[in-house]
Formats: structure tokens, sequence, C-alpha cells
């Protein structure tokens, strides 16, 4: 299964104060050889978190504590304590200013084929163009950078 993880501290040992583990458990386990597209999202405004893979229905639950918020790096593809790491491919990555609709979701899952962008207007997005990165990773690093650094490293900022 996929698993989004929200912690709201910086204790990963003791799982923060407040965290959730969220798995997909809706889409099913994947398949060896295939791509996915996921989604994870936090939304403080519903106080709710989110999993979707590809456009399927998504796995929700109540999470109001909030999200940690501090120089730690986003990392994709590792487990807290690094004991798990990802063994697969990477492709590209998204990070969203806002939370994505379930039709932006099917538009960027475009029935398999996949999108990138343009989105549609009314917020922003910084996409990660990881394509020179393809191959067997164990784990993708963002560092905790401002929005202007993170584009000049590794990507654009789009419309959606």
């Amino acid at each position: 299964e996929f698993e989004w993880q929200v912690l709201s501290d910086n204790s990963p040992t003791s799982h923060g104060v407040d965290w959730v583990n969220l798995k997909g458990v809706t889409f099913g386990k994947p398949s060896i050889n295939t791509w996915y597209l996921v989604f994870g999202w936090h939304d403080s405004v519903n106080n709710l978190v989110g999993i979707s893979v590809n456009d399927g229905v998504p796995d929700t639950a109540a999470f109001s504590a909030g999200c940690h918020d501090d120089n730690a790096p986003l990392w994709l593809g590792r487990y807290y304590n690094n004991t798990i790491s990802w063994d697969g491919r990477m492709d590209e990555a998204g990070i969203a200013g806002c939370v994505l609709t379930a039709e932006q979701r099917v538009r960027l899952y475009n029935k398999g084929n996949g999108r990138t962008y343009p989105f549609p207007s009314g917020g922003q997005i910084i996409w990660v163009m990881c394509k020179r990165m393809i191959g067997l990773i164990q784990e993708l690093k963002l560092g905790r950078i401002s929005p202007d650094k993170l584009l000049e490293r590794y990507g654009e900022l789009l419309p959606i």
C-alpha cells in the first residue's frame, strides 16, 4: 500500500504529539513494474489528511493538530527512522500551495497518460522535474528552502 504520514511536531520516534499515518487502502496493493500517480495532502481548513492513487477515491482521516513547520527537509520514499526506503522509480514530484481538487487530480492523472502542466488558474504549484533522476532510487530529499531557491534548484513555478 502507499502511505502518507503527517506529524504535528519533530519527534518522529514517538510519532509526534499528534500524527496520522494514512494508507491508500481503497486503491489496494500496487503491482510491480507499474507507474502510479500518488497524491497526499493536508487540508488545514477542513482538518483532513488524504491520500489518493491515480484518479481513485481518496482515503481521508480527521487531523486537526496541524503540520510541523521547521527547517527539516521533506522526504519522499523514506520512512522516518530510515529503516525502510523506496525501492522503485520516481518520475516527478509536485508541491502545491493548496489542496488539489478531485477535478485537478483527474486532470493530472489523464487516464493513465499523466500530465504535468499547465493547470487551471487559481493558485501556484512548484513542480519538481525528476526525470534526470529516473532509475532505482531510495529517496528524494527536498530541503526546507524558500520557493525561489526551490525553483532555482529543482523546477518551475506554475499556475494551477
